[in-house]
């Protein structure tokens, strides 16, 4: 299987006379889809600006400053995914202590046109909080249902930091980490493919910020696992979820 990327392809023909000559060269070009190693060195043009303004900021981060009462969205502008394992970092500042409790997020698997407050119709939101909670919520047919609450955890990073954030989805089955710690899994089955995404929410202060460090993923059908492992192996067993809980709304 060829990676993705360009190149060229030339054709050569033969019959019962002979050989014929080579042609000229065409180029082609394969696209990423689902294997992606996005650094964000330069203004990404498969990176789409779905909500709010973004830019590249110091030539290695793709940064965007918060809208009130309204989230920040890019998407990966790729193929669909549906079974992948994808990692981002960030890091979301925040104009003021009440802001630490609304989120940075992961977007997998959304489809539909994004709303007004930056939302897709479908989509599974993997988020963290600078105050140190996570979450997953997802949306179907533009229905909002946590999937996994607020729940505090230690993994996260607090404050204006740099957090890991990672996903393994695999059918219905998803792992969660951050900074390289499960804290959760689990199961469900509403949408099974969809765009990726990143990106922030901000409350009634516009003067929130999100850097986006990278993001980099692989389609489990071409991931590392060729020995015939399932995803169970592939997972750390060792690892224990965490657990907690938080008083809280849902999407804030």
């Amino acid at each position: 299987m060829l990676a993705s990327g360009g190149g060229q392809w030339w054709i050569l023909t033969w019959n019962s006379y002979g050989t014929g000559s080579w042609s000229s060269g065409k180029t082609f070009n394969i696209a990423a889809g689902c294997n992606i190693n996005e650094h964000f060195s330069t203004t990404p043009s498969d990176w789409t600006q779905e909500s709010g303004t973004w830019n590249i900021a110091s030539s290695q981060w793709w940064y965007t400053q918060g809208q009130a009462s309204k989230s920040n969205i890019s998407r990966y502008s790729g193929g669909d995914c549906g079974d992948i394992d994808i990692t981002t970092r960030m890091w979301k500042g925040f104009a003021s202590s009440g802001e630490q409790g609304h989120p940075a997020r992961l977007i997998i698997r959304s489809s539909g046109t994004i709303d007004s407050s930056g939302f897709y119709p479908n989509e599974y939101l993997f988020q963290y909080t600078p105050d140190g909670s996570f979450s997953v919520y997802k949306h179907v047919a533009g229905v909002e249902t946590a999937v996994k609450y607020w729940t505090s955890s230690s993994a996260i990073n607090t404050g204006a930091a740099w957090n890991k954030m990672r996903v393994y989805a695999s059918g219905s089955s998803f792992w969660f980490y951050i900074n390289d710690t499960l804290v959760w899994h689990g199961s469900d089955s509403s949408l099974s493919t969809g765009k990726i995404g990143v990106g922030m929410y901000s409350q009634s202060v516009p003067g929130n910020h999100l850097w986006v460090d990278y993001v980099t993923s692989t389609a489990l059908d071409e991931a590392a696992d060729r020995s015939g492992n399932t995803v169970l192996d592939v997972i750390d067993d060792n690892q224990q979820e965490e657990t907690g809980s938080r008083n809280g709304d849902g999407v804030e």
